[in-house]
């Protein structure tokens, strides 16, 4: 019972007044009681029922619980009636007072609650105030007493010291018999917008009583207060679930499916559910039907299929009250919101007959008159309205009339826009205090808010402002409502357009595209969006870009064709893009769209309609247009329309402009000249016709001094910030940085704060080569605003540019002490964390340091990381285009770190876990993809190797450096053929085909088919494109194939060369210190002149590239030439180098050669071992190998042939060519007397090498194993190319033919 009462009463303050009756009849079919019939009255009293209430209630008038409030409640409804019973009124009166006397006390409380309810607290209070008096104690006088002092707007502290008291004393009954004083409480804490503490309690309520219909309103209700719209639907299933049809549930989800998600079919389902669950459970309640639907209105967009919901809705209740005002100008208010004002101003008519006192109807029937261009009529009447609010005080909507009228009829924009600013101001004070509820969103009405927002944009058309331009006070003032709009309201389309239109106007392109994304998302076929897409990407000249969102527009919304400012941006796309024959065909069709060629009425289909200016436009650029695909007949009739059309007009000068323009296609420079000059210094079209002046004079006349004085005649006429910063840059584009700086000084002098004059200061005194007085100029403007960090970013540039990499350092600290606070500022602070490692990686010192891990650049490199990926995860705002630019710059950072663990770290597991990173975020970049393959094939993952260059020939099927290494894979792991073929391939038609040749000739070297280079050789020199790169090829192949002097020949033609000088030089200074490529003994016995040689280009190295590789090279020529200090100094060298860089194998092989050099063999032997541990790379492959072949020899030296056999086998495992390992196995199994298989060993190295000691080996083996004919054709072969070489005569080709004759 108590739950049902305390329900009853929720639903009188909700008004509610069928809920009631049906609450009350449902506890009474259980058995009657005297107070639920009374409750039951009152609700049919409220809903228009009055008869019947007296009805109802006479039949337990008599009940000694009720008789005291049914005496005051009768007395109500008597005067309600059509004819009031003046004799039943004065008998009631009559009877009051004995009734009050001898009433009980929780009678009392029911009177009291009606007195709130019909809105007379203070009799309540009188009478509370006896009850309590008589008892302090009694929890429902309490309860009672805290809801008086909330309907009286009395002292709520008091209020919430009562419902404190029956909260505590009730124990376990809180929740049953006292459920009234909890809704109190939380009613309290909501007016004391204690959200937290509401939710807590409306929480502990639901545990207790989790069907309790009015807690769980509530509960939703609070999550509307809060903001916590992710559990709004949840919230909303669970009441339906318990009270089907609940009106309030259906309002809040309707509310949220176009406040949050703009779902306007989810929205219109809904709004006809209400309206039935509205005509079912509120049959006569025509107010409700108002209130209900009211915030729904307000934030519909203006979306006509849910305004025709509503407007069926509002219909309903004027059906139900014909004569209330409040229901009329509802139904008057979605008429206008729907366009139908001839309709709307009939029922606000019909309102102001039904209440003459309420001016509302008569502000929007004015309003009406307006938008239909009635100017002279509503202003008649704006003076009868300002009469009566003179005394009343102006409302917020009338101020917004006053201006509609200034504007449209006066053409006062300054007085206009000062209107605006009082309307802004009056309808934000009226709803400042309120909570964020349903209701408040009715009172601040965002559709109104839209309204004002959309008069100030109008006033700024839809051209950008210029970079240095001011923004007006009014853009920013609508910019911040918009942006306080569309934070309350995510889903209201039409505010984050006009947000994004804000945005593009004030240059401000990235946040303009993060509102046209948010809109798009909300609306995909959003065509206002799509155009102001492509509009940005057109003003950036992102053409390619603006032109593929125009054929994404199309086929969403083919009718978008009938936007003629749709088809004017694709008109000027085309013509950007040098289409003049499509862009004549979009023209013409748009030139025939209504309103644009003759003018008049062109039908407003968004925030984005066309202007007069962009009429002329549209004539202009068709003209113009014609010019270029030679039409100049049709060009000059189009002209001479509209200069009909537009003369005296403020569009007359894109006119002339064209005019001037299509005078220059026709060659008459002349002619175009006068038709600019034709347009005085006071005509506010001056400048434009001076800068298309100016771009005749320097493009097509060459006169840089004439191009100048235009803009110093735009200075001289008006001397703005904006003409000042024209000047500028027509100067810098000159080449007269010098006075571009003097410019821009009086340009600062104005602007002091512009931070992009300041940065083209410093711009201009760096071309100048003014380095000391840029730096200057940099420090002082950071000290004077210590806000433009950006100047700290361009300083150390300059730094880094002059290589000061101590004083860039200082500064990028300096910058990077900012805490990022948003996205510009973490995009800002990331790019500077990069600048910063390239800082520590260039300030490393030379020598042994010159690629040696340096940890503050990868920490620096790190940081910009992180900070890049939660500039990703903040960026769900942001357009498409933007967010794939900020995930490429992510791919940047990530592809530099794994160059650092790979080139410094020389970690290479942890360099492709930061290529593979990269790739996430761009899965395109190549230069990543390809690092990952070439790591792939260093860690001898062949396949994974393989992926990777077929996911680069998706990419780019073309690409050679991916076709080489698959090739270099196949060739040692699949087919040679096949391999052989992708070369051929890649080397057909290529103007650079030697880096492929070079790369090839190493590859099969490795596979040990050196030999089928021969023919690819031929091929190459019979087209020769580059004689440095096919005599590197040469060279390399003569010196794999150990003809000495010819490598040398060709290495020597090409060491001068650009792409191959590094290359050639590295070879003929290893040619000169090992020319029997044999440098197994650690010593360099070479002659002082091959010494002396290599020194000379070791010099020549140095000078062109002073890396690692050339410090190691010299180390070994200092080695060669035998002195102790000599070899000191270079092992003191080499040492430095391998402690920065653990793992740089040739400074390894050149230290253990050095130590043999020096007799220390134990240490040299001890260093190739330790090296052996090193795992094996592609990057190294003759340094492994040169190293492997040393330790062999010491382990064949020590008879450890086993040891010496597994380091050989690796050794021809990586290069199948490798002579050297073959004679040496050749040698082993000679020692091991197993001929047979020396033999075949030497028979592999001398095809390889043929040298007169493997030849004897070859044939000496060939004897022992009994061979003889075989030995002696060696024996010829070899005395052949070697004929001062006897030995092999006498000790093995005599014996031979001795044991054949015997």
């Amino acid at each position: 019972m108590e739950a049902t009462l305390a329900t009853i009463q929720f639903y009188a303050r909700e008004k509610y007044w069928h809920h009631i009756i049906d609450v009350a009849s449902e506890e009474i079919r259980r058995g009657t009681d005297a107070v639920l019939t009374f409750w039951k009255s009152y609700g049919m009293y409220r809903e228009g029922s009055v008869v019947e209430a007296i009805r109802e209630l006479d039949s337990v008038s008599r009940k000694r619980e009720i008789q005291f409030p049914g005496n005051i409640a009768l007395q109500i409804y008597h005067r309600k009636c059509k004819v009031v019973d003046e004799e039943a009124i004065a008998r009631l009166k009559a009877q009051t007072k004995e009734l009050k006397n001898n009433a009980p006390d929780n009678s009392i409380v029911i009177a009291c609650q009606l007195f709130c309810l019909i809105g007379m607290p203070d009799k309540a209070r009188g009478l509370i105030s006896e009850l309590i008096q008589r008892n302090s104690e009694s929890l429902s006088f309490l309860t009672a007493c805290g809801w008086i002092e909330i309907f009286a707007g009395g002292d709520l502290k008091e209020a919430m010291a009562a419902f404190d008291q029956v909260m505590d004393e009730s124990g376990d009954l809180m929740y049953s018999k006292y459920l009234d004083a909890v809704l109190g409480k939380i009613k309290i804490l909501e007016m004391q917008k204690d959200y937290k503490n509401m939710v807590e309690y409306l929480n502990d309520l639901l545990v207790k009583t989790p069907r309790f219909v009015p807690g769980l309103i509530e509960k939703v209700k609070a999550q509307v207060l809060i903001g916590n719209w992710d559990d709004i639907v949840e919230s909303v299933q669970r009441i339906l679930l318990v009270s089907p049809k609940n009106i309030e549930a259906l309002r809040i989800w309707i509310f949220y499916s176009l406040a949050r998600e703009a779902s306007f079919d989810v929205a219109c389902d809904k709004l006809k559910e209400l309206k039935q669950a509205l005509q079912q459970k509120e049959p006569k309640n025509a107010l409700l039907y108002i209130d209900i639907i009211k915030p729904i209105v307000r934030i519909s967009g203006r979306k006509q299929q849910v305004l025709d919901q509503c407007l069926a809705i509002a219909q309903e209740a004027k059906k139900l009250s014909p004569t209330s005002s409040e229901v009329l100008l509802e139904v008057g208010e979605i008429l206008r919101l729907l366009g139908d004002c001839k309709a709307a101003i009939q029922v606000f008519t019909e309102a102001s007959q039904q209440d003459e006192s309420n001016s509302m109807a008569i502000n929007k029937i004015v309003w009406c008159k307006i938008i239909q261009g009635q100017y002279s009529e509503a202003a008649q009447q704006m003076e009868f309205l300002l009469e009566v609010e003179e005394n009343s005080g102006r409302s917020a909507e009338l101020s917004f009339i006053a201006s509609l009228l200034k504007w449209r009829k006066d053409q006062d924009k300054k007085e206009a826009l000062r209107l605006l600013e009082e309307t802004l101001s009056l309808h934000i004070a009226a709803s400042k205090q309120m909570s964020p509820s349903l209701e408040f969103y009715s009172r601040l009405n965002p559709d109104f808010l839209l309204e004002i927002s959309r008069e100030h944009l109008q006033y700024l058309g839809l051209k950008p402002l210029s970079k240095t331009a001011k923004a007006p006070p009014y853009l920013v003032r609508v910019t911040k409502l918009l942006e306080t709009i569309t934070k309350q309201i995510p889903g209201i389309i039409e505010g984050h357009l006009m947000l994004a239109k804000a945005r593009y106007i004030a240059n401000d392109h990235t946040n303009a595209l993060r509102y046209i994304t948010i809109s798009l998302q909300l609306d995909p076929d959003c065509v206002d969006a799509l155009i102001l897409n492509a509009l940005i990407s057109l003003q950036t000249s992102q053409y390619i870009s603006a032109q593929s969102i125009l054929e994404q527009a199309i086929a969403r919304n083919f009718m978008i064709r009938e936007n003629p400012l749709f088809m004017l941006v694709k008109g000027q796309v085309e013509m950007k893009l040098k289409k003049f024959s499509d862009a004549v065909k979009t023209l013409e069709i748009t030139l025939n769209l209504p309103g644009i060629r003759a003018g008049g009425e062109i039908k407003k289909t968004g925030i984005l309609s066309i202007s007069e200016e962009d009429r002329g436009i549209i004539f202009a650029s068709l003209a113009v247009s014609y010019a270029e695909t030679g039409e100049l007949q049709k060009a000059t009739r189009i002209m001479g329309e509209a200069i009909g059309e537009f003369a005296g007009t403020s569009v007359e000068v894109i006119i002339v402009l064209a005019n001037s323009e299509i005078s220059l296609k026709k060659g008459d420079l002349k002619q175009a000249l006068n038709i600019l000059n034709g347009i005085p210094a006071d005509s506010p079209n001056f400048k434009e016709a001076k800068v298309a002046q100016s771009e005749i004079y320097l493009n097509h006349m060459s006169n840089r001094r004439l191009y100048a004085k235009c803009f110093y005649d735009i200075v001289s006429n008006e001397d703005s910030v904006e003409n000042y910063l024209m000047l500028g840059e027509a100067l810098m584009r000159i080449q007269e940085p010098e006075e571009a700086i003097q410019i821009y000084e009086k340009a600062l002098r104005q602007k002091p704060d512009d931070l992009f004059l300041t940065k083209e200061i410093g711009r201009a005194l760096v071309l100048t080569h003014d380095y000391q007085r840029a730096i200057q100029y940099y420090e002082s403007a950071v000290r004077n605003d210590p806000k433009k960090t950006e100047l700290l970013t361009d300083l150390a540039n300059l730094y880094i540019r002059l290589k000061d990499y101590q004083s860039a350092n200082l500064i990028l600290e300096q910058a990077l002490k900012k805490e990022p606070v948003d996205i510009n500022s973490m995009r800002e602070a990331a790019q500077n964390y990069l600048l910063q490692a390239q800082v520590f990686l260039k300030s490393t010192k030379g020598g042994a340091g010159l690629m040696a891990p340096v940890q503050e650049a990868a920490n620096a490199l790190k940081n910009a990381g992180i900070l890049q990926k939660d500039l990703l995860a903040s960026a769900r705002d942001m357009s498409p285009e933007q967010i794939e630019k900020e995930r490429k710059n992510c791919s940047k950072i990530f592809f530099h770190l794994g160059q650092y663990y790979e080139l410094r770290e020389k970690n290479l597991p942890q360099a492709v876990a930061y290529y593979n990173e990269s790739i996430t975020h761009d899965d395109i970049n190549i230069k990543s993809i390809l690092s990952g393959a070439y790591i792939y094939e260093k860690m001898g993952e062949s396949q994974r190797c393989i992926q990777y260059c077929n996911r680069v020939l998706r990419i780019d099927p073309a690409n050679e450096e991916a076709s080489t290494l698959m090739a270099e894979i196949q060739l040692q792991t699949t087919s040679i053929d096949d391999a052989l073929e992708t070369y051929k391939k890649l080397l057909e038609n290529k103007s650079d085909q030697y880096r492929i040749l070079a790369k090839l000739i190493f590859t099969l070297r490795r596979v040990g088919k050196l030999d089928l280079f021969s023919e690819l050789l031929k091929n190459a020199e019979r087209k020769k494109t580059s004689e440095a790169g096919l005599a590197y090829c040469k060279g390399l192949f003569y010196r794999f194939s150990g003809k000495v002097k010819e490598s040398l020949e060709e290495l020597n033609k090409s060491r001068t060369d650009v792409v191959y000088g590094v290359s050639s030089l590295e070879r003929m200074i290893d040619i000169y210190l090992n020319p029997d490529d044999d440098i197994l003994s650690g010593s360099i016995k070479v002659s002082p002149e091959n010494i002396s040689a290599a020194e000379t280009l070791v010099d020549e190295l140095t000078a062109k590239s002073n890396t690692l590789k050339t410090l190691v090279l010299r180390a070994l020529v200092n080695i060669g030439k035998g002195k102790k200090d000599m070899i000191d100094k270079s092992l003191e060298s080499l040492t430095s180098i391998f402690e920065s860089n653990p793992t740089y194998v040739p400074a390894i092989i050149a230290y253990a050669v050095g130590k043999q050099a020096a007799n220390r063999e134990a240490d040299a032997k001890s260093m190739l071992r330790n090296f052996t541990k090193i795992p094996y790379t592609v990057e190294y492959a003759e340094e492994f190998e040169k190293g492997w072949l040393m330790l062999a020899q010491v382990f064949i030296d020590t008879d450890a042939k086993d040891s010496a056999t597994e380091l050989l086998q690796k050794c021809l495992k990586y290069n199948q060519s490798c002579g050297k390992a073959k004679e040496m196995l050749g040698t082993i199994k000679e020692s091991e007397a197993k001929y047979s298989e020396a033999s075949i060993y030497y028979e592999s190295a001398w095809k390889l090498s043929k040298t007169a000691s493997i030849g004897f080996r070859l044939a000496f083996n060939y004897m022992k194993s009994k061979k003889y004919v075989n030995s002696i054709d060696i024996c010829k072969e070899v005395l052949n190319m070697y004929p001062d070489y006897p030995r092999i005569k006498v000790e093995v080709m005599d014996k031979c033919r001795t044991s054949l004759r015997a």
